[in-house]
């Protein structure tokens, strides 16, 4: 989780906006529909909501039943601030009664380690509902690591193999994976090199992230790249994030 509140306060102030954010909302949303279709009545569990950006996305394009837990009370507070049901704890050993047909866990899992990440696919397993969806967004690749890691606190990055074998072990189908930035990896590939040559050379005790909001005609231009790369290129083989949608059977 990030490191400081000002992280926290950074990522509710742009993650309506930002380039990255949109991206993933919209990657979120088009995951849900294939299954769903126009359904917005079904149960939706934001696992690691964070500041509440992805239910805000989910309640603007018309879903009811919403609800989040996030480890962080600072975020736990904004995410409130915007209306939603957000509960408190941890999601690797969270505990409810409900069930949910859809439960999201984005870029929530490079700060646990195994065992964790055992714990939570298990028990995501155990409260989704048969045909349910477990979609979930993960930093992708050791290559890709920079201070904007050390800002947001992140453990470890990953590859599609790592969450395949647990998956599979679960019995759960996958529907979709594919890593995402294709187009933009060569520019965020240099930041990072540049990031970690001045973290060698110069370190720092903080650092600050990548999450700021650029130009509009910047901002627009890294929306439309991602977007359009996901419509002729389902499945793309490398990228700074992975995505991967599993239904339960």
């Amino acid at each position: 989780m990030p490191s400081s509140p000002e992280e926290y306060r950074k990522m509710y102030e742009v993650e309506e906006q930002l380039w990255w954010y949109k991206a993933l909302h919209l990657f979120v949303l088009r995951s849900i529909e294939k299954s769903f279709e126009n359904n917005r009545n079904i149960r939706i569990l934001d696992a690691g909501c964070g500041t509440g950006g992805m239910l805000m996305a989910l309640k603007n394009a018309g879903f009811q039943y919403l609800k989040g837990i996030d480890y962080s009370s600072i975020a736990v507070k904004l995410a409130q601030e915007r209306g939603f049901d957000i509960e408190q704890g941890n999601v690797s050993d969270f505990d409810t009664n409900e069930t949910f047909d859809v439960i999201i866990c984005n870029d929530v899992f490079c700060y646990m380690n195994d065992q964790e990440i055992e714990n939570s696919i298990a028990i995501f397993s155990q409260i989704l509902n048969p045909n349910g969806l477990i979609i979930s967004n993960n930093n992708a690749f050791d290559i890709f690591w920079g201070t904007h890691d050390i800002a947001i606190a992140s453990k470890r990055r990953f590859s599609w193999r790592y969450f395949y074998n647990l998956l599979i072990d679960r019995r759960l189908k996958i529907k979709h994976h594919t890593y995402w930035t294709f187009f933009l990896s060569p520019l965020v590939l240099a930041t990072r090199l540049i990031q970690r040559i001045k973290h060698s050379l110069f370190p720092q005790k903080n650092y600050s992230s990548d999450v700021s909001l650029p130009s509009a005609w910047l901002n627009n231009f890294f929306f439309h790249s991602v977007t359009f790369e996901q419509r002729i290129l389902p499945f793309q083989p490398f990228g700074s994030s992975l995505f991967w949608v599993v239904q339960k059977s």
